[in-house]
């Protein structure tokens, strides 16, 4: 459903007793790509009820999935000042934070259930930087089945292949005793264990510190937009091949609007049409045979013609 960033948000960002906001305006909006209409509808909205909860949380986290992460993350903030539920709150907080790289105020946010090593890691990775080389372009494997393709990453002077996964979060990584010896482990839960990468390195550009969960059962790293967003990434799709940026430069192009789904992105692919998924045959269709970049900064998959 086109609005179901809207319609999920809404139950927990109500506060207990008051009324439901009706989002159809804004509903609609999104069903016909106009993501500027349906922002003024939700605005709107806080205009008319300043103390609603649920109106400035939906406004917060459509802002956020916009990619504007301080207002969106402003706007939860008051979202709880007014009533909202913290453990809701806090959870779509932890989805913001993750795209911004801020992971010690994950760690700090208290109503999350998170497994103790879970925070740990995210308390000891604090804030992650690009650095390294200016860019770096690296070969991207075809792997339809695993999301966007496959790179070559290397952590702590382990390379190691990795799917970039759409509907992933964060850097999930094989369960070996080399990748072991890479980390600095916080600890497990069942049989996966929490610890940081120092820096996770793709082609010269390098990005850290930054949490990892090893898993027994992958057989490849699997790396979320979250993590590569940070890196302003371009996809290649006629050539294979990805580059990556430790700077933040304005790609150009023709800009297509973008709403982050925590997890998955979508993006206005038409005029007068819903958003759709990047994993999506949709979504593939119409970024084939194209360079593209994922400016999430700006809010927007700009395509090279």
């Amino acid at each position: 459903m086109a609005a179901g960033l809207l319609m999920t948000a809404a139950g927990g960002l109500r506060a207990q007793g008051s009324r439901q906001v009706d989002p159809s305006s804004a509903e609609l909006a999104i069903a016909l790509g106009r993501l500027d209409v349906a922002e003024a509808a939700l605005y709107d909205a806080v205009a008319r009820t300043p103390r609603e909860p649920s109106a400035r949380g939906m406004l917060g986290l459509f802002l956020a999935a916009r990619g504007k992460f301080l207002s969106g993350a402003t706007l939860l903030d008051e979202a709880l000042y007014f009533g909202a539920d913290t453990a809701s709150v806090q959870t779509r907080q932890m989805n913001l934070y993750r795209w911004t790289g801020d992971y010690a105020r994950i760690a700090a946010l208290s109503a999350l259930r998170l497994p103790a090593a879970m925070r740990d890691a995210y308390a000891r990775a604090g804030s992650a930087v690009a650095g390294g080389a200016p860019s770096a372009t690296v070969k991207l494997r075809p792997n339809d089945a695993s999301g966007l393709g496959r790179i070559s990453i290397e952590i702590g002077g382990v390379a190691l292949p990795a799917d970039v996964q759409p509907l992933a979060d964060g850097l999930q990584l094989p369960s070996s005793i080399e990748i072991f010896s890479a980390i600095e482990p916080t600890g497990a839960r069942g049989d996966t264990t929490w610890g940081v990468a120092r820096a996770v390195s793709i082609g010269g550009v390098t990005y850290g510190p930054v949490p990892v969960a090893l898993v027994p059962s992958l057989s490849a790293a699997r790396i979320g937009l979250d993590i590569l967003s940070r890196l302003v990434p371009t996809f290649d799709d006629k050539s294979h091949m990805l580059t990556v940026r430790a700077g933040r430069p304005a790609p150009t192009g023709t800009p297509y609007q973008i709403l982050l789904g925590f997890p998955g992105v979508r993006f206005v692919a038409a005029e007068g049409s819903a958003p759709v998924f990047l994993h999506t045959p949709g979504g593939r269709a119409a970024l084939r045979g194209v360079r593209w970049t994922l400016d999430a900064a700006n809010g927007a998959i700009v395509v090279e013609r």
